[in-house]
């Protein structure tokens, strides 16, 4: 029966032929659960696990309802929401003036408004 189904740490043959389908989520661990293929994710990023704060959750708390629809929260949503376009190229916009120009007006309110005064002038 060991080989078949594995003993401690060790996989059986019948154990690795197995995949979890997610329904709720309240059964299968993020990480440790094979559930996006043959692999379980620490396996497939081991180092983002190491740094990971979801370690031990289930995959129904590390997504959340919204309406009728499952969102996945906190850093895979955040990064969901930026948009990337093939054809443009990064660039550094000013994010202290609604235009994105940078304006000496605007670079001298933020300095002013956030308390940088005189002593942050970046011409010392």
């Amino acid at each position: 029966m060991s080989k078949i189904y594995g003993e401690g740490e060790e996989e059986g043959w019948f154990q690795a032929t197995l995949q979890w389908k997610i329904g709720s989520g309240d059964k299968v661990t993020f990480w440790e659960d094979a559930w996006l293929g043959r692999y379980n994710l620490i396996t497939l990023y081991s180092r983002l696990f190491s740094l990971s704060l979801d370690q031990g959750m289930i995959v129904g708390e590390v997504k959340v309802w919204e309406s009728s629809e499952w969102h996945w929260r906190d850093m895979l949503r955040y990064i969901s929401t930026g948009t990337i376009k093939r054809e443009a190229k990064d660039m550094h916009i000013w994010r202290e003036d609604s235009t994105c120009d940078f304006l000496v007006r605007s670079a001298y309110e933020c300095l002013v408004n956030h308390g940088f005064g005189h002593s942050y002038c970046i011409f010392n």
